[in-house]
């Protein structure tokens, strides 16, 4: 993967850039056929999908390698990167 959307605190370019310590620029991005949603006992949101769902976000694109290794760990066992079409 090459580009990242983030719908969540890595929507803040500040959080982006001490999590992945890269200066990229994000974009506004719209994700559908998905919807945030609260998880029960944690601070961050996470997505499911949802028909007729759409999600603003951002997305960040040419992430290296380095950086991604770094937001895997940030992101944590709970994730799972997925491909996903956003407009």
């Amino acid at each position: 993967m090459k580009n990242l959307f983030a719908y969540g605190t890595l929507m803040c370019d500040d959080i982006m850039q001490e999590v992945s310590t890269l200066a990229l620029a994000g974009e506004r991005a719209l994700l559908s056929g998905y919807s945030r949603r609260a998880v029960v006992d944690h601070a961050f949101p996470a997505l499911i999908e949802s028909t007729g769902g759409q999600l603003w976000g951002v997305l960040y694109r040419e992430v290296p390698e380095d950086g991604w290794l770094r937001l895997d760990r940030f992101e944590g066992a709970m994730y799972a990167r997925r491909a996903v079409q956003v407009q």
